[in-house]
């Protein structure tokens, strides 16, 4: 199963295996992470660190290399809905306490994919180019992850 943001554009040939491998789950590594670019420069990055929150990842202990952008993932069968399950769980259980993540889904993902990182394969940030940064990016294109313009959203012309 792999999840794609619609505002995902293909540029090059993406086969089924580059998503296949004897790995259960596959995410994309952030390209700004990647790049270190802030608030990924430094420890905690974008990682949730509030203990409050079931997303927390407390980067003294478990030392975090990867940062998975939320726009491309998946995985097989059963894990994959392994995964959505539990994320499901401890967003309802974080909005019974008032808590919001900081990356919405994107920070459950993250520790999902920490707790699971001998099953998780991270593929290269090519599969999530972005394209705003596009200037600062030192690897290739095969998905690139559009700007979106939210000044429309900002002055309610959608």
């Amino acid at each position: 199963m792999v999840f794609l943001d619609a505002d995902t554009l293909v540029v090059d040939e993406v086969l089924e295996e580059d998503f296949i491998s004897d790995k259960s789950l596959f995410g994309v590594w952030h390209p700004c992470h990647n790049l270190g670019m802030p608030p990924h420069n430094k420890l905690p990055g974008a990682f949730e660190t509030n203990p409050l929150s079931l997303a927390c990842v407390d980067t003294e202990k478990e030392l975090p290399t990867v940062y998975y952008q939320g726009c491309l993932w998946g995985g097989k069968v059963p894990y994959i809905f392994d995964m959505i399950r539990k994320i499901d769980e401890w967003t309802k259980e974080d909005i019974a306490k008032n808590i919001q993540a900081r990356f919405y889904e994107e920070s459950y993902m993250n520790k999902w994919f920490l707790t699971h990182r001998d099953d998780t394969q991270t593929l290269a940030p090519d599969y999530a180019f972005p394209e705003m940064f596009e200037q600062y990016c030192n690897f290739s294109k095969k998905m690139v992850h559009l700007a979106k313009d939210n000044k429309a959203l900002d002055n309610n012309q959608w």
